[in-house]
């Protein structure tokens, strides 16, 4: 995971621990596509959370954003999936966590 604020990365974690990978995918879970479409590698929005999924034979990059009251999960050139519930919330404690063990400090503020 990785964390954009005026475009500029504000720190990067990797999450290897079954159960944070666990809530992160339930969390995801849901999305429902959109009709918006994906023509960018990164979301045009100030303030992201790129989550890169690294599987056996595949990496997926996720962003997720906010905007217009809503919380977003971009994939780029696939597609636009508005999600459920508290997405940035849940992402954002697992990546402040994260942040905690590798550097002693936290960053304050939402992702989203």
């Amino acid at each position: 995971m990785e964390q954009f604020n005026d475009r500029l990365s504000i720190g990067r974690v990797v999450i290897t621990d079954a159960e944070q990978i666990e809530t992160i995918l339930s969390a995801m879970a849901g999305a429902k596509k959109t009709l918006g479409r994906s023509v960018n590698d990164y979301p045009t929005q100030e303030k992201y959370l790129v989550v890169r999924l690294i599987m056996e034979n595949e990496m997926r990059t996720l962003c997720l954003y906010s905007e217009g009251g809503g919380e977003y999960i971009e994939e780029p050139y696939i597609g636009i999936y508005k999600t459920r519930g508290n997405l940035g919330e849940v992402l954002y404690r697992v990546y402040t966590d994260n942040m905690d063990r590798t550097s002693g400090s936290a960053i304050p503020g939402r992702i989203c």
